[in-house]
């Protein structure tokens, strides 16, 4: 597939979801996965201070909305998508003005379009719909972040999915659909724990590996995310793999 159908299918399959997105995720599971991830990102922004924020994939919001609920910083927000309808979500939720919304794929988006940015992040396997090589990626952002003290965090789908395993194998592409819907899919590239680390070292980057949980996607019950958050910190099978540096 090259890159230009690989981003037709991109904005294809998200624009499809645009309007029913948020009400997909409207679940009490998903809220837990959500105070998770805030949880993470919290102290990666001094409070406070003010900070200029980069989201890729930034769909219609939520990533926003953790950082506004979840820190005291000073946020100047850009969202990048490459689906229209998601951005267009976005933007009805908040005023004019409030946040910076750029319709392109990330790999398009000019190398010298950001610079010291103070935290990068790709929420919720974001990171995996980026066709670009992974150490690639990393240097696209590691471009736009600030030099010192810059921080990232970066969502993949899990090349050792136990999941998505009977459908895939541990294949590095696929073509994935969000669990709450059937029938169309987006092309999407996959990687282990060890694909994370070996880039991250490549690039100079102490990095943490982390999940959102073996059981997100396969036993999404209440009773259950006890178990589920004891085992977030770990990787082996879960659904979902997260740098963050």
């Amino acid at each position: 597939m090259d890159s230009e159908e690989w981003v037709a299918r991109q904005r294809r399959y998200w624009d499809s979801l645009s309007t029913a997105y948020d009400r997909m995720y409207d679940s009490a599971w998903s809220a837990r996965e959500n105070g998770l991830v805030a949880g993470r990102l919290a102290p990666l922004l001094p409070p406070g201070t003010a900070c200029h924020v980069l989201e890729l994939g930034c769909g219609t919001g939520l990533g926003y909305d953790l950082l506004a609920r979840h820190t005291t910083a000073g946020i100047r927000y850009t969202g990048i998508d490459v689906s229209p309808g998601m951005l267009a979500a976005f933007a009805r939720k908040h005023r004019a003005g409030e946040v910076t919304l750029v319709n392109a794929p990330v790999e398009e988006v000019p190398a010298d379009r950001f610079a010291d940015v103070d935290l990068v992040m790709a929420l919720f396997t974001s990171a995996s719909y980026v066709r670009l090589p992974l150490e690639a990626l990393l240097r696209k952002i590691l471009g736009w972040m600030r030099p010192k003290g810059g921080r990232l965090y970066l969502s993949f789908l899990n090349r050792t999915s136990l999941r998505l395993a009977p459908a895939w194998g541990f294949r590095p592409e696929i073509q994935y659909s969000s669990r709450r819907t059937r029938g169309a899919a987006a092309p999407a590239l996959r990687y282990s724990r060890a694909d994370l680390l070996r880039a991250a070292r490549a690039h100079g980057l102490a990095a943490r590996i982390v999940s959102l949980g073996p059981l997100t996607g396969m036993l999404e019950m209440p009773l259950a995310w006890s178990l589920n958050r004891l085992l977030a910190d770990f990787t082996p099978g879960t659904h979902t793999i997260e740098m963050i540096a």
